[in-house]
């Protein structure tokens, strides 16, 4: 909160003055998105303000230039910190073509064999030695990074413009691995949960 009232203060506006919040829902850490979508729905409340999600697969491939999508189907990789990587597919147009996943690099590759691809995000780094040696029809996108709170913005414009905005609902693509002690639980018969 602090940053986003320093950042607010630069740019010499006021967050009564917003009409909306925007935010990345996911796929990411856990903590992260929590305490984002928290923030914002906070904001959202506080200033009777609509707070629009937007994936973080789609921030990515927003940032994709026509130019470097033309003939290509675009695949948006987001490094999960864990060896393997989020993954979601859009056409040429950038309109989603497939579900988000979490694939492994092996399956990564055995996808982009059957295309001509461009990819873009965080997760290249971790595909592209594998690549690079496999020698496939594959370009990589100046959107190699994370995604970026302009196109988060450009976005939730859009879909509100559109009435076509998400609810800031988290993207979670892997199970939370917290359970609960049965020993901090106290002597319940019930089974832990693996709920927050």
């Amino acid at each position: 909160m602090p940053m986003i009232v320093e950042t607010m203060a630069e740019a010499g506006e006021a967050l009564h003055k917003l009409s909306a919040v925007a935010v990345t829902v996911g796929p990411g850490a856990f903590t992260g998105i929590r305490i984002g979508l928290a923030a914002a729905r906070g904001i959202g409340l506080a200033a009777n303000i609509p707070v629009v999600g937007v994936t973080t697969f789609a921030a990515v491939a927003a940032a994709v230039s026509e130019p470097e999508r033309a003939g290509r189907e675009l695949l948006v990789l987001l490094d999960s910190k864990r060896g393997d990587v989020f993954v979601q597919q859009f056409s040429s147009a950038r309109a989603a073509t497939g579900s988000p996943a979490i694939l492994a690099v092996a399956a990564i590759l055995h996808r982009l064999a059957s295309g001509s691809f461009i990819l873009a995000g965080d997760g290249i780094a971790i595909v592209r030695s594998p690549l690079d040696a496999a020698n496939l029809d594959v370009g990589y996108a100046f959107a190699d990074g994370p995604a970026d709170a302009y196109w988060v913005a450009q976005l939730a414009a859009r879909a509100l413009a559109e009435r076509t905005a998400l609810p800031p609902t988290p993207l979670y693509l892997r199970a939370p691995e917290v359970r609960s002690s049965p020993a901090a639980a106290g002597p319940s018969t019930t089974a832990p949960s693996n709920r927050w």
